[in-house]
């Protein structure tokens, strides 16, 4: 009861420290206002538009009722445009042109805000449901990558990374492929002895003769683990560095 108490409420430290509760209401509160106000000011246009009601009608001249000019201005912002019911009149059509240009763009971001705030409030009650009800030996063996048998801050930060949805697996691990391949020395950290290797300064630098050079550099790229790291594009960058190097 300590442990899930504890980690309740430091996920709730947290949350008020990033993206706190009254910061995503005023995102939903700002996205609705965009939804509603558009279509707020597309319907009230459309239904004081003479002249402007079914296409079907336009020789009878009907105009339009409230319920269709809801009905078209949500068509309008959604980019549907069904057609059925259209402005007839020169200062109608001068509207349209700009509420649908600049209508939809904006109804496309504020309906993306809305549902990415949604998204982000059902990851976080996920991860938030996680910390209150603490580790299992179950979730402590699909979280152990490396079966130590501890999770560590890496593993730790991956997990809610991935169930945030920030993340997927194969990100992880194509980040880790991307790190094994820069560490030549293999040493589990990047410095500078690393970026030497990558780009053939260390053995620009060696003084051996031409031809030992070239028989090192074949020795070299029959180990190089940039050769089967799944980067080329990293060997590349390295041969072109040398290239330049011996050029000067």
């Amino acid at each position: 009861g300590v442990i899930s108490s504890t980690y309740s409420t430091k996920f709730q430290v947290a949350d008020k420290t990033g993206h706190s509760v009254e910061l995503k209401a005023a995102m939903l509160f700002h996205a609705f206002g965009i939804m509603f106000s558009l279509t707020g000011v597309g319907t009230v246009v459309y239904y004081l538009n003479p002249g402007g009601g079914d296409m079907y009608d336009y020789d009878e001249a009907v105009d339009p009722d409230f319920m269709d000019s809801v009905y078209w201005a949500i068509t309008t912002l959604t980019s549907v445009g069904y057609g059925d019911f259209v402005m007839h009149s020169k200062a109608g059509k001068i509207f349209v042109a700009f509420f649908a240009l600049i209508g939809v763009t904006s109804m496309i971001g504020a309906v993306k805000t809305f549902t990415g705030v949604l998204e982000q409030i059902s990851s976080e009650r996920d991860v938030e449901e996680f910390l209150v009800n603490g580790l299992t030996p179950e979730t402590l063996d699909e979280l152990d990558d490396n079966g130590d048998g501890k999770l560590d801050r890496y593993e730790f930060m991956t997990f809610v990374l991935m169930k945030m949805g920030k993340a997927h697996r194969r990100d992880i691990r194509y980040i880790n492929r991307l790190f094994d391949a820069m560490d030549v020395d293999k040493s589990g950290t990047l410095d500078s002895k690393d970026i030497l290797l990558q780009s053939g300064s260390l053995s620009n630098q060696s003084g051996n003769s031409s031809n030992q050079s070239a028989v090192s550099e074949g020795a070299e790229a029959e180990d190089d683990p940039l050769l089967d790291s799944g980067f080329p594009e990293l060997e590349a960058n390295r041969r072109f560095s040398g290239f330049f190097k011996n050029e000067t």
